[in-house]
């Protein structure tokens, strides 16, 4: 069923999206689709009323999104080379994180400039709001400002390379009402000072995975552990 997001959502779509129903689904009357609002409910509707680029519909229920997890997985992920930092995002956002933070840290390769922040950050946000409509989320996940590794929470579970528990017995101790941070570090790792900054560290076993895998490896073993993945 096409999915759309609308924040101020009342019985009605308008703009860009109203020209796609009409001209690139070719919808009709009496046709269904489903509404988001990004905070997390859907509006399953009906097509009641088609214009060039306005479209009426009849609101048949509100339900909470089936799609959102149960915890709010914020992603402290360190820069990464090329547009590798863009798949993490586009990848993470359809595993179910919430929140992704850029990270500054020793070993980053790739350190844009502040005056490149911004025009950074938004095209990562609109990154993740295309991923998030293309798998069905219930919400947009936000793309926040780069920070320094230091200003990162220190009970951010940090996947490190250099050793860790497993998954399994740090996850428990580092969620707080549902919530939970992790860290990845980039190509070069992360340095034993900064390390040393973060109390919870976790394993992702022998093997050394590349810093646009780690991310995705640790997102799906925390949905799989916390009963998001049935």
């Amino acid at each position: 069923m096409p999915r759309f997001f609308k924040s101020d959502f009342t019985n009605e779509i308008i703009g860009d999206d109203a020209k796609h129903i009409v001209k690139a689904l070719r919808m009709q009357k009496g046709e269904a689709l489903t509404v988001c609002d990004g905070n997390g409910f859907d509006y399953n509707c009906k097509i009641q009323e088609i214009f060039d680029n306005r479209v009426v519909l009849e609101v048949l229920e509100k339900l909470p999104s089936s799609t959102e997890p149960s915890v709010k997985v914020t992603l402290y992920q360190c820069f990464l080379k090329n547009d590798k930092f863009s798949d993490v995002i586009k990848h993470s956002v359809e595993l179910g994180v919430t929140t992704i933070v850029p990270v500054l840290s020793t070993f980053c390769v790739s350190r844009p400039k502040k005056e490149e922040y911004k025009k950074k950050t938004e095209k990562y946000q609109k990154i993740a709001e295309a991923a998030a409509k293309q798998s069905g989320r219930g919400i947009i996940p936000k793309v926040l400002e780069p920070i320094d590794i230091k200003e990162a929470p220190s009970n951010a579970i940090l996947f490190y390379e250099c050793g860790g528990e497993k998954i399994e017995k740090v996850i428990n101790k580092a969620t707080t009402n549902n919530e939970l941070s992790i860290l990845i570090g980039s190509e070069g790792g992360i340095s034993k000072d900064e390390a040393a900054l973060f109390q919870n560290k976790a394993t992702l076993g022998s093997r050394i995975l590349r810093a646009e895998t780690a991310p995705l490896t640790a997102l799906s073993l925390i949905m799989y552990l916390t009963n998001n993945m049935e």
